[in-house]
């Protein structure tokens, strides 16, 4: 799987806790975004 898709694959776990949970959202993009930095 390309860097890409890894990526689109993250937005769209995200997007499914959104529709779950706020709060669970905002752990999910909490790591999303720690996971973004740690590749740059």
């Amino acid at each position: 799987m390309t860097a890409l898709g890894k990526l689109t694959l993250k937005f769209s776990i995200a997007a499914v806790m959104a529709s779950h949970s706020m709060s669970t959202t905002a752990l999910g993009w909490e790591l999303t975004s720690t996971a973004l930095i740690s590749a740059n």
